[in-house]
Formats: structure tokens, sequence, C-alpha cells
């Protein structure tokens, strides 16, 4: 029986200075890059596994190319940010993309970049992780208990799937009294709304980023989950959102940068018909948000006491 290496948690002190310099891929990069991996990998055999660096932020599994080496593709999927690929032994690669991380297709005839980490044989392709900050995560689990693995066990509903409702994430809000961009971001009401996505929902839907998530009215959460579901269905149809180091699959570029009416807009003129505001930033939660400050309007909270708070 083959011993899978423990995952490690603690976050290695050189990569703590990259929390706010870099954005990370979001659902929607991982999602493209998923589309394009599918007619790539799945029914193909996995060759053979090259590994060429292990010390990313969780060290590659010294069992990895033994586990995954000769086995068929049967899925490649998405969780959350993370691209699983099911293989036919039973066991589920995981990738996270990190910071800088991609998942490309290069033929075999092309030189191996200096970044390029793990390699999957196809044969007559490869598919690298290439990965310039090690950031990234490439490790295994058994598919039979994935949902209980450490990564996947608290995360909330899919953004995409029936099983996030506006009658389930409003309950979600009430429960909160954080800001409701924090709230917005957290795995555990709904996976995937990163931060590039969070502000683009919440101007959509006029909140203000820092207003009490528990003060969001049934009304308003029912827009604002039609806004977070639209705001990512255009940025997979766009391909994701190009920023630094970010290319789906097949090395082409996203599009969705394109479409920001705020996020990274700092002092331009709003996009709203009639409003002669300009773009506003801001920190919450650690992270570089924007917004309207005439369209999304901070209204003073009405808000009760809740038992719990983020």
């Amino acid at each position: 029986m083959l011993t899978l290496s423990l995952l490690k948690t603690n976050m290695p002190k050189r990569f703590k200075k990259f929390r706010t310099e870099y954005k990370m891929p979001e659902l929607p990069e991982v999602e493209t890059t998923v589309r394009g991996l599918q007619p790539l990998m799945e029914g193909q055999m996995i060759q053979k596994v090259t590994v060429r660096e292990r010390r990313m932020r969780v060290p590659v599994p010294v069992d990895l190319e033994a586990i995954v080496s000769g086995q068929k593709v049967k899925t490649v999927w998405r969780r959350a940010k993370y691209a699983l690929m099911d293989l036919a032994n039973g066991f589920t690669v995981i990738v996270h993309l990190g910071m800088s991380g991609r998942l490309v297709e290069k033929p075999v005839v092309e030189p191996v970049a200096k970044h390029d980490h793990v390699i999957f044989h196809l044969g007559g392709s490869e598919v690298r992780f290439n990965d310039a900050r090690r950031f990234g995560m490439v490790t295994v689990c058994e598919t039979e208990v994935l949902k209980d693995h450490a990564l996947f066990r608290n995360l909330g509903p899919e953004p995409l799937s029936r099983h996030f409702t506006p009658e389930d994430f409003h309950t979600r809000l009430q429960k909160r009294t954080a800001p409701i961009k924090n709230v917005l971001m957290d795995n555990s009401v709904v996976v995937g709304v990163g931060n590039i996505y969070a502000n683009e929902a919440l101007f959509r839907s006029k909140i203000h980023p820092e207003r009490q998530a528990c003060d969001v009215t049934y009304d308003e959460a029912v827009d604002l989950h039609m806004c977070v579901v639209a705001v990512l269905a255009e940025a997979i149809q766009a391909g994701g959102t190009t920023l630094r180091d970010y290319v789906q699959a097949d090395g082409a570029l996203g599009y969705f940068h394109e479409k920001f009416a705020v996020y990274d807009r700092t002092d331009l003129p709003c996009v709203t018909k009639d409003c002669a505001s300009t773009i506003v930033k801001t920190v919450v939660g650690q992270r570089g948000t924007f917004y309207c400050p005439q369209c999304q309007p901070l209204k003073k909270s009405k808000a009760k006491k809740v038992t719990k708070v983020a």
C-alpha cells in the first residue's frame, strides 16, 4: 500500500511577503484551465510523471510519481479553486495554482522551462505545472475520501451550482457581522469568490464593501447572489482574467480584465451613466478594495447583535 505524504499547512516565511503583492488566479481562471485540460487529458493515460522540484507551499509527495504514472485519467474537474484529476486507480491529483501557477499543454519537443516543476507525460504532448514563485500545490488523495480531506471538508456551495441559492445565501449572511466583502470571500459561505470578483459583484449590486453582512436585506442578498453568478459566468466566458502570470491550458490569455468596472480603477470615472464620482480604493480584510462612493453608499447599520461573528 502506498503511503501518502502528510499535508503540511504551515506557510513558509519566504511566502508571507507575497500575500499582498500578487493577485492569485480565481475561480474563473481555474475553471477555464480545467475546461482546457478536459479534452487533453480525459481518457488519456499519464505515461509518466516527472517532478523537478518538490519544494512548494505543500511539498510534492514523494510517492506522486508511483501513484500517478501509468494511470488513465477518468475526469478532470474543479472544486473551489482546485483543479482535480480523478484516476482509474482510485486516487485524485489535487492542483492549486497558488499565485503564479499554470497548467499548460506543451509539445514533447519543447525544451523544459526553468519553473516547470511537475510534468505529466501524455505521449504526444505534456501538461506542465509551471510556478515561478512555488506557492502552488500538487498532491494526491484517495478519491473516496476526497470530500473529507482537510482542503475540502469545510467548503461552502459552488456559486454556479444549484446548491448556491439566494435563500441559503441570505441565511448565511445573517449570521455574520463582518464586512460583506470579507464574508463573500469566505469559502465556508460560498467557494471561489476571490478579491477581483467580490469587488465587481458588490459594485453591480450597489452594496458598500464595508457594510455588515448581517445588515444586507433579503432583496439585496437576492440581487447580490445574481451578480456573483453573472460576474463569474461572464469571466469564465471571457477566459478568466489575465493578471501577471495567468494563461489558459493552451497558453491563450483571458480578457475579462477589459470589463472591470471598479477593480484596479482607482481615481477613474465610475462607469455608471450620470454618475460623476470616481472609483475609490481602500483596504478591507487586508485586501485592496474598490468601490464607487456614490453608487455604493455606506448605510448606517440597523443590525442587532448576532450570536456568531466572523
